[in-house]
């Protein structure tokens, strides 16, 4: 037996994943708005594939939804110029590489009667994956959604963090049924639409939006625009020559 490594067939495959991504999406869609106004800007003036490991993210996140979601799957609907694509009518499936301690604050919450997306902020929780789901429970008139969040690499965190939980490399899966108010699905509109029609108009005006439309500070980590188009701005903002 000889094994030798094959750098042209691993070379192909990735092609072949990072191909699928690698053409932008036409609109404005509910994932431009609840992220980076800068970085959906860029994704429609200056594309860049994504780099090959988050291709491979996306691709196993898409097979997950392949293999799960049911025949009757509402591709898109759009309202006041967004567009929102669900993986199924009152589903939400989520892949992570991460410990599944991420969804700690989430864990704890269930046995509370009612807890602000403030409150899961402040410990934590994936709000990103809340406020993508507010709105597709908004756009398709619903008030209750269930996440599916599948842990890739299960749940290392130490027993401190998660001390009712064994730590395990297995993967883990999570499944929740979350019901939201007409108040919190109406307030995240409002912060949604807002960052939607900014992007709108900076494309129309040929502008790039501030840095600060981040929606979050962990998405400038692995961003493909990062270093040529927002590190030099985050540096005079924080007062570094």
């Amino acid at each position: 037996m000889k094994i030798r490594l094959n750098p042209e067939g691993k070379a192909e495959t990735i092609r072949r994943i990072v191909e699928r991504y690698a053409t932008p999406r036409a609109g404005i869609h509910g994932s431009d708005a609840g992220y980076c106004g800068r970085k959906a800007v860029l994704n429609k003036t200056e594309f860049q594939p994504p780099p090959e490991s988050l291709a491979i993210k996306f691709a196993l996140g898409e097979a997950l939804h392949q293999l799960l979601k049911s025949d009757v799957t509402v591709k898109e609907q759009e309202k006041d110029g967004i567009i929102f694509t669900v993986d199924e009518i009152g589903l939400e499936l989520k892949t992570s590489r991460v410990s599944r301690h991420q969804i700690l604050a989430l864990l704890k919450a269930t046995n509370e009667d009612d807890v602000s997306l403030e409150a899961l902020a402040a410990a934590e929780a994936p709000v990103h994956w809340l406020r993508q789901m507010m709105g597709y429970a908004y756009v398709w008139k619903r008030s209750t959604f269930d996440l599916a969040a599948l842990f890739i690499n299960g749940n290392y965190s130490s027993k401190k963090d998660l001390p009712w939980i064994e730590p395990s490399y297995e993967p883990t899966l999570d499944d929740f049924t979350i019901t939201f108010t007409k108040t919190e699905l109406l307030d995240n509109w409002k912060w949604l639409k807002p960052r939607a029609d900014a992007i709108r108009n900076a494309l129309k005006n040929h502008e790039l939006l501030p840095v600060t439309t981040r929606a979050y500070e962990w998405e400038c980590d692995g961003c493909p625009y990062f270093e040529q188009w927002c590190k030099e701005e985050f540096e005079k903002l924080k007062g570094v020559s």
